[in-house]
């Protein structure tokens, strides 16, 4: 097979990846994952995340081989940021420095806190003790104008909570008794 003239002159490279692994056709959406640009507390922990698995999956995307050391500076920094938006009440704001938490906000940021503290990051036990006791007073709270994404909220708790080792199973019934009205 020959190749176009314009082609071989022009001064763009042609990058052919041959993989068996599927997982390479992930590695683009990934790498960009890694350098969200944002910085939220919801967009902090979706920018985590991608850090936290990529050690399992490194070996197996020659692109996303990243140092260990790279890996836990990057897990660090947004843990760092994380805690910069927990209230006193222990709940995380939207922002750094922020006094009004939000029950999904602290879900999401306190499933990061975990798995980035199970990871080996720096996260101090009493902050995320904090967040822990703030999820779960959430769950207790009235709130007779119960809306689908406060039930979502309240599931997404429930299961920041087990990760932490601080299992509700009473709000795991009962939220499963109400499995048919959850979206």
């Amino acid at each position: 097979q020959t190749m176009s003239p314009e082609l071989l002159d022009s001064p763009a490279t042609i990058r052919l990846v041959v993989s068996n692994n599927r997982l390479v056709e992930a590695a683009g959406a990934i790498e960009q994952l890694l350098h969200y640009p944002y910085g939220c507390a919801e967009q902090t922990s979706s920018a985590m995340l991608p850090w936290l698995a990529i050690k399992d999956i490194k070996s197996a995307v020659p692109s996303l081989n990243k140092t260990d050391a790279e890996i836990a500076k990057a897990v660090q920094k947004g843990a760092d940021r994380l805690l910069s938006m927990q209230a006193r009440s222990g709940g995380i704001g939207y922002w750094p420095s922020a006094e009004t938490p939000q029950l999904w906000t602290t879900a999401q940021a306190g499933m990061a806190l975990v798995l980035a503290s199970q990871s080996g990051a720096n996260v101090p036990p009493a902050r995320l003790a904090s967040l822990l006791r703030y999820l779960s007073k959430e769950l207790r709270s009235e709130n007779d104008d119960v809306d689908d994404f406060t039930q979502m909220a309240r599931c997404f708790a429930c299961y920041t909570l087990a990760l932490g080792g601080k299992a509700e199973r009473a709000y795991h019934d009962v939220l499963f008794q109400q499995r048919a009205t959850l979206s």
